[in-house]
């Protein structure tokens, strides 16, 4: 285990100091031979042993200062390395958060950026094709009166193009199933017979339908006078899509009353979506408050 904390900074000092003192020892001995010696009659290679000994002494002291020397350049080299490779670590760090900081928000710019031009597309395919706008048919039945005012309204904040509406009613198209043998029957049927039914009570057709807006289509539409209930059946065909509506009108207490629903064609086996719906508070209900259409 490596000494951790200033005890173990601590122990080169206290080996050098340690080896200072012995080698100021060795060398106080060898000085005070020397010094003693010089009235004996000793041989001379006694002497120089003597002096030998004092200077191997002071080399050691010497060498022993300088490797502490030495030792300590190192460790601040070795500090002043460490120091520099963290600073830069730290600087990478910064730097690499900087640009992480940039990078998010030029993403946020070019996400927001795409936003703006899929909103922009979508106005534009919605100008050409019409987008989610639908148009649809109402009556205005005059009080006490069989006749009514058919309008034309506008739903949505894009044009509505290439208009095409087919009115029919549909207790007349039950009753020409009847009158041809073919209600509640499946089967062939002639092209007598599908002329037949697919006579419409009145069609519509209008190049561009602007938004929001409503239209007189007809001023006075004549409803049956021996009749109290009347089921009309609308396809509305434009550019954005096929639409049907139904519209049912019920005599209350001498006036017609009128309950509505548009739906948006979804394709083949897919269940078409409701648009909007309308009911008159007058108009009669089943016994769970339904319309019944």
């Amino acid at each position: 285990m490596t000494p951790t904390g200033s005890g173990a900074k601590n122990r080169p000092l206290e080996a050098l100091i340690l080896t200072i003192i012995g080698a100021s020892i060795n060398v106080t001995v060898a000085i005070f031979n020397f010094i003693t010696s010089k009235g004996d009659t000793e041989k001379w290679d006694k002497r120089a042993y003597r002096v030998t000994l004092l200077l191997a002494a002071s080399v050691t002291a010497y060498g022993t200062w300088r490797g502490f020397l030495q030792s300590e350049e190192n460790q601040w080299r070795q500090s002043d390395v460490q120091f520099q490779s963290e600073w830069s670590r730290i600087s990478q760090h910064k730097e690499r958060l900087q640009y992480e900081r940039d990078l998010r928000a030029k993403t946020e710019q070019l996400a927001k950026q795409s936003e703006k031009i899929a909103s922009l597309n979508q106005v534009i395919a919605g100008s050409v094709t019409g987008g989610d706008s639908f148009i649809y048919l109402m009556f205005t039945p005059q009080p006490q009166s069989n006749e009514a005012m058919l309008s034309l309204a506008h739903q949505g904040k894009y044009p509505v193009f290439d208009v095409s509406i087919e009115l029919s009613d549909q207790d007349e198209s039950d009753e020409r199933l009847r009158a041809l043998g073919l209600k509640d029957k499946s089967g062939s049927i002639t092209l007598d017979q599908l002329i037949e039914l697919t006579k419409r009570k009145a069609t519509f057709n209008y190049p561009t339908i602007r938004p929001n807006m409503a239209m007189r289509v007809m001023d006075k539409w004549q409803l049956p006078v021996g009749k109290s209930v009347v089921r009309y059946r609308l396809a509305i065909f434009t550019r954005n899509g096929i639409f049907s509506q139904s519209i049912n009108l019920h005599r209350v207490d001498g006036s017609w009353a009128q309950a509505s629903q548009v739906f948006r064609s979804m394709g083949a086996n897919k269940k078409s979506v409701l648009l909007y719906e309308w009911i008159d508070p007058r108009f009669p209900r089943d016994n769970q408050g339904k319309v019944v259409w």
